[in-house]
């Protein structure tokens, strides 16, 4: 039997992310960068101080613009996309060490 391999909050919040960007691309849902920031703040097992580090990086370092962008991209398979995907995942984790 395979050993389960348990996801980081913070990747299962990047995931959600591009999930939640392939809903609100037909709808009038909220931006990508909305929907990130409200799962920062409902991650569970953070510390206020390390959501409070995510939120600041999300803020500082990636416009809305950009992740419509990374969502749009990994929804549609691009290598990309997929690096800066990772790369937001690591910027948000670093806030947990």
């Amino acid at each position: 039997m395979k050993p389960t391999r348990h996801r980081a909050p913070t990747r299962i919040a990047a995931i959600a992310l591009i999930a939640a960007f392939g809903f609100s691309a037909c709808d009038s849902q909220p931006s990508a960068k909305r929907v990130a920031e409200d799962l920062v703040k409902s991650l569970p097992g953070a510390t206020d101080a390390q959501r409070q580090c995510m939120l600041d990086k999300i803020e500082a370092d990636y416009s809305g613009d950009e992740l419509d962008k990374i969502g749009d991209g990994v929804t549609e398979g691009d290598p990309e996309a997929e690096a800066a995907l990772a790369k937001f995942e690591r910027d948000l984790e670093a806030c947990r060490e």
